[in-house]
């Protein structure tokens, strides 16, 4: 019997709800703005729900949360510019206090061509795109993407290596600039 996508829906929230809130909240620094950014997250997730591969989920999900706090960093970014409400001043306040303006700025352009980055070489080589994911954005130990993905401990870093060879080949000017 095959499950329904409400409770596909269920079970990908109840087991991933704590680490999504935890990534938002580690961004943001505030429990209300990060609930909010949980929320848009999974609603995001059963939009898409039945053109995500199973292992894809959680890289995904944590990949929605940081694009869905840049967006909302950046637009913070916007209301101080134009002094609109006291509440929103006061977190984007925080933030450029905490980082510094050109810091700020500078993160969320970095973002910004992580994100194309990553989509262009999943693109290219879906393998690349697995192992930068796991090594590279979610900080996972080599051994232990290996061993998940099937493969030798040298046949990953070979991967690892092709992969940040086409990167730098594609985007190191861009990157380089920043």
């Amino acid at each position: 019997m095959d499950i329904t996508k409400e409770e596909k829906f269920d079970q990908v929230y109840y087991q991933y709800k704590n680490l999504i809130m935890k990534v938002a909240l580690d961004r943001l620094h505030d429990y209300h703005i990060a609930q909010e950014i949980c929320q848009q997250t999974f609603l995001e997730y059963y939009v898409h729900i039945d053109r995500l591969e199973e292992r894809l989920i959680k890289p995904w999900l944590i990949l929605v949360t940081k694009n869905a706090t840049v967006d909302y960093l950046r637009k913070a970014s916007n209301r101080l510019e134009f002094g609109r409400k006291d509440v929103e001043l006061e977190v984007t306040t925080q933030v450029i206090s905490d980082y510094g303006v050109e810091r700020v700025v500078d993160k969320i352009i970095q973002k910004e061509l992580i994100f194309k980055i990553m989509d262009e070489l999943r693109i290219v080589n879906e393998n690349w795109y697995e192992v930068i994911m796991e090594v590279t954005i979610l900080s996972k130990p080599q051994e232990e993407v290996a061993k998940k993905l099937g493969i030798s401990i040298k046949v990953l870093r070979a991967r690892l290596y092709r992969a940040k060879g086409w990167i730098k080949k594609e985007y190191g000017n861009e990157y380089e600039k920043l």
